[in-house]
């Protein structure tokens, strides 16, 4: 790893969180959408 360029450790450093960022955001999503119908479900 020691012959990657710093811009290039921090362009890679960054494209790994905005991946966690992206997949929390699809969990968070998943769950909302889990709730939202779960309350549907008891209007019905």
């Amino acid at each position: 790893v020691s012959h990657i360029s710093a811009a290039e450790k921090i362009k890679m450093n960054d494209k790994a969180v905005n991946t966690i960022i992206l997949c929390l955001g699809d969990n968070v999503l998943r769950e909302v959408a889990r709730d939202v119908c779960c309350e549907d479900v008891d209007k019905a």
